[in-house]
């Protein structure tokens, strides 16, 4: 067993025996707060957002692959630091600067296809996923909130261009069973499924078609994401606990960790609060039940452990 996987696994034992906090729903809380609570990794920036390029913007060192930006990091950095502006009495200038850095990275990037520019598993460089785009969305439009700058929002329009199609045609969209839509953080041709990554995306989705309800094209998508959602979501679940993916086998079940499973739950509940969608209040019900039931959680950690042992993952 390699350093990184016992580290995993050690990290995955310390979560289910304790539980976590980390990822909680934020809620409504006035100034267009990002609705997962990021707050946590502002306080282990060392962890989070190290190291970081001449330009304040972090990247991420892989074994694999070396240095890298990942968007889907920058984003998060920026959402914690608009919250954090946001929530905090004093509304710290510093905060908010270092969100409106993040945002100009996103808007001066060429095009809007927020690029994975390294091979990863499947995918080949440069490659594109629902999550970082989805993500790049909602920082761009918090930042036409603050300046009114029109360039944001339009630079939003485009990060979600990949949402209308499928990808074969350069997109992220797939089907599920071949009937219902579904966006891809890891867009390969024998797609994953992965819940938390196709709902960042969703939420940035919304979150565009608050500010541009006239975008009826989008608005349509929202719907049919929405719907899809709602048919499927018991795919994602079982035992008052949350899956990462769809299983593709049964018999080995990429249960979520206790953070993951918080971040899924927080989304779906925001997605509620928006789009107030029967069917799914029952199931945050059940998998917020499971989060507090150690016996749950050390049942999805028998599962998690059992999967990476099976499938070593790329680092």
């Amino acid at each position: 067993m390699s350093i990184s996987l016992f580290k995993k696994i050690y990290s995955d034992i310390a979560e289910s025996f304790i539980g976590t906090d980390c990822f909680k729903y934020c809620g409504d809380q006035g100034f267009f707060v990002y609705p997962i609570d990021l707050g946590f990794t502002l306080l282990e920036k060392e962890t989070y957002y190290h190291p970081m390029d001449s330009n304040g913007v972090p990247v991420k060192d892989y074994r694999s692959v070396g240095r890298q930006y990942n968007p889907t990091r920058i984003a998060a950095f920026g959402l914690a630091n608009y919250n954090h502006w946001a929530l905090a009495k004093s509304k710290p200038k510093e905060a908010k600067d270092e969100f409106l850095k993040m945002a100009y990275w996103f808007l001066n990037n060429e095009g809007a296809r927020y690029e994975y520019r390294f091979d990863w598993n499947e995918l080949k460089a440069p490659w594109i996923s629902c999550m970082a785009q989805g993500e790049a969305a909602s920082v761009l439009v918090r930042a036409y909130q603050l300046t009114n700058d029109m360039r944001f929002l339009e630079k939003a329009r485009l990060a979600l261009e990949p949402f209308l199609r499928s990808i074969s045609l350069g997109g992220v969209q797939s089907q599920i069973d071949g009937e219902w839509l579904f966006l891809e953080e890891y867009p390969t041709l024998n797609p994953e499924h992965v819940l938390n990554g196709f709902l960042y995306a969703l939420i940035g989705l919304i979150e565009y078609c608050e500010q541009v309800p006239s975008d009826e094209e989008l608005i349509a998508l929202r719907d049919l994401l929405a719907q899809s959602l709602v048919q499927n979501i018991d795919k994602w679940g079982a035992k008052n606990w949350s899956y990462y993916q769809i299983p593709a086998d049964k018999k080995c079940i990429n249960s979520c960790t206790p953070k993951y499973h918080n971040i899924q739950i927080s989304q779906l509940t925001y997605v509620v609060s928006k789009l107030k969608l029967e069917g799914l209040t029952c199931v945050i019900e059940r998998w917020s039940l499971g989060a507090e039931s150690l016996s749950t959680r050390l049942y999805a950690l028998f599962c998690k452990v059992e999967f990476r042992l099976k499938n070593r993952a790329q680092r």
